[in-house]
């Protein structure tokens, strides 16, 4: 199943990104699916931050700091799928267990604590996904699905500041749409 679409984070409307997806596996008696998904998460932030504010003559002048992050999240995972077979149109739910990895790139905030962070951070640990949806079969190996769900999952890292252990941990729960199309072979 190669599979494409969004993911929200938290309750913000504005931290949204792209999303797409592998999935391959296989089914018993069309009714219970397994398989091995591999995904990637894609967001990018620009922001402008006004650090001071003043005029000459007469002409409004800000002196900027501009920073650009951007966040790549890759689960690894087990698919398990339960499938209504009801012919042209089938109803399903899924779940999947995965280890995700989540890179972090910061340009730079003016945050002490991000700025004491390297450029670049990789974190890890274990998500959930649950979700239901609706596969159309087009033909006797082809299908399209559309599905929603809710991602539950908290990468982390561990380092030292000012000598005092400090876990980084990133908050990726938030809800999910994506569409995909089926090969069978």
């Amino acid at each position: 199943t190669l599979k494409g679409g969004g993911l929200r984070i938290g309750d913000d409307p504005t931290l949204v990104g792209a999303f797409l997806g592998l999935e391959l596996g296989g089914a018993i008696e069309n009714v219970f699916e397994m398989g091995l998904s591999v995904d990637y998460y894609y967001r990018e932030v620009e922001n402008a931050i006004v650090l001071d504010q003043s005029s000459v003559a007469e002409l409004p002048v800000q002196v900027l700091s501009a920073h650009h992050t951007s966040a790549h999240l890759v689960p690894v995972g087990l698919s398990l799928r339960l499938r209504l077979p009801t012919g042209t149109l089938w109803p399903f739910v899924s779940t999947t267990l995965d280890y995700e990895w989540l890179y972090l790139d910061n340009a730079g905030t003016v945050e002490p604590l991000f700025d004491s962070l390297a450029g670049d951070e990789t974190l890890d640990g274990w998500g959930i996904q649950a979700g239901g949806g609706l596969g159309i079969q087009l033909a006797s190996k082809v299908a399209l699905m559309a599905e929603a769900g809710y991602h539950w999952g908290a990468p982390s890292q561990e380092f030292v500041l000012d000598g005092r252990p400090v876990e980084l941990r990133v908050s990726m729960d938030g809800p999910y749409v994506r569409g995909g199309i089926r090969f069978g072979l």
